[in-house]
């Protein structure tokens, strides 16, 4: 099999997007900004070779995982076909009996130092790679991938192709090669999105967010210029794994208490209710202050290419907007008033289109009559907490030689470039795998722990909530 099709016009060679375009530094010092999945698989036995094979056949398939990228005279970069494809696989065999830890948390610790390591820019080799790690009770499948050539959905996809064209090898049928057509960039896709009144909304709140925003968890940069290695680090990852009980309780919850909300509209409010009683325990406070709690702003990651009208097709690419999400917490509201909030502004926003606005809402951020006030806001200010929930893993997780148990996502240099934590959760399999990427260092993670660990407890134990449960309950929580 050849690392991709013979038809040029099947390769990646375009100047990258706006989105694409922030996650690249100076291109001589590499780039780390890069996602790891961390999928464990339960399986007697996967062949290493033949995982190669499905790796390189969607390799082969998508435009997006056979690319680098250059750098013209004037700063411009641009995708470029990448030439060497030898090193994009590696089998690791961790079965000895002397290797602890059980489960997705036992490769956790290689798998971040995988995502630390960066990626060559301007380099031959494409701008991805895949381990497969062979563990003493089951398998974890680390697909790594810059953050310019797809996002955290992205991976999914990944790995399901993977499957598919793993599940043809083994059984005695040949991989399916159909390569995708290149697409352009999300920000060229959102080009005929054109509604004024919407944009300058979004600019309105964007402007009194700067204005307002008290940030509740100030960073530590001092801690954040500490790294793990050689290679600056800003980010580690919480992870933590939930229970088809609660799951099931989840569901239940949103089905019988709240007409019309989702599972992501719940889950926001318990993240919310979560950071306004880790604030008050972090301030001191045994009631509500009489100033009121700060206002929490919550930046929903959409997937443009579900939003888009007409669809423009598959292609793994990055395809992130940021939809705002305010709400405030007081002694006197609840947490179901919080899931009605929160569902009304979302659907509010996806009624208005705001995903596909957020390029034009950004661009008069940065150039309009406003971007000398915007450029003058102190790091932060414009962004606290990013959430992402991808609710359903819409593919098979179960085949005949073995069954995907979970999915973690990693990151290496997320925060603070959007913001000071980012929660990703997701369903798979009946059960919730959480994980949320923060700031390094001892002050910075704290914070994001004890917020972390009270959403998991909540979320998990769904059926402790009532109608009446506010942010005292909250604070009264004991996780431990």
């Amino acid at each position: 099999m050849l690392d991709g099709p013979s038809e040029r016009s099947l390769w990646l060679t375009r100047r990258t997007g706006y989105m694409e375009s922030l996650m690249f530094d100076k291109m001589e010092h590499g780039s780390n900004c890069s996602i790891v999945l961390n999928t464990w698989i339960t399986a007697d036995h996967i062949d290493p070779e033949k995982m190669e094979q499905a790796y390189r056949a969607m390799m082969y398939n998508q435009p997006n995982f056979r690319t680098n990228v250059r750098q013209d005279s004037e700063g411009v970069i641009y995708f470029t076909p990448a030439t060497d494809f030898s090193d994009v696989f590696q089998f690791v065999d961790q079965s000895g009996e002397e290797e602890e830890g059980r489960g997705y948390a036992g490769c956790w610790a290689f798998a971040e130092k995988l995502a630390d390591v960066p990626f060559n820019l301007g380099g031959e080799c494409p701008l991805n790679r895949c381990v497969l790690v062979k563990r003493p009770d089951g398998y974890s499948l680390l697909n790594k991938l810059h953050h310019s050539i797809g996002d955290g959905t992205t991976s999914f996809r990944v790995v399901n192709e993977m499957m598919r064209q793993y599940d043809l090898l083994v059984s005695g049928r040949e991989v399916n090669l159909e390569p995708a057509e290149v697409l352009p960039s999300a920000m060229e896709l959102c080009e005929y999105a054109k509604n004024e009144e919407v944009v300058k909304r979004m600019v309105q709140r964007k402007l009194d967010r700067a204005r307002n925003q008290e940030i509740m968890f100030p960073l530590n940069h001092e801690e954040i210029a500490v790294s793990r290695s050689h290679i600056p680090h800003t980010n580690h990852t919480l992870h933590a794994i939930g229970t088809k009980e609660g799951f099931s309780k989840l569901r239940e919850i949103c089905k019988e208490r709240f007409e019309g909300s989702t599972i992501g509209s719940y889950c926001f409010a318990v993240l919310t209710m979560a950071k306004a009683a880790v604030y008050m325990k972090k301030n001191g406070y045994k009631t509500v202050p009489e100033r009121g709690i700060p206002a929490v702003y919550l930046d929903v990651a959409a997937n443009l290419r579900t939003r888009l009208e007409p669809h423009p097709g598959e292609c793994f690419m990055n395809c992130i907007a940021m939809v705002d999400i305010k709400t405030t917490v007081t002694e006197n509201n609840t947490l179901f008033d919080l899931v009605k909030n929160v569902g009304d502004q979302l659907r509010a926003a996806y009624k208005d289109n705001e995903a596909p606005l957020y390029f034009h809402c950004k661009a008069e951020v940065e150039t309009g009559e406003h971007s000398e006030f915007f450029n003058s806001v102190p790091e932060g200010k414009i962004s606290e907490f990013m959430t992402s929930n991808q609710m359903k893993f819409n593919y098979p997780t179960k085949y005949s030689w073995g069954e995907i148990q979970s999915l973690h996502t990693i990151g290496s240099i997320w925060c603070p470039i959007f913001s000071n934590q980012i929660l990703l959760f997701q369903c798979v399999g009946g059960k919730m795998c959480y994980s949320v990427v923060c700031c390094d260092g001892e002050e910075n993670m704290a914070v994001a722990k004890e917020v972390f660990d009270l959403f998991v407890y909540v979320i998990e134990n769904s059926d402790s909530i009532s109608s009446a449960t506010g942010v005292m309950d909250f604070l009264n929580v004991n996780v431990d």
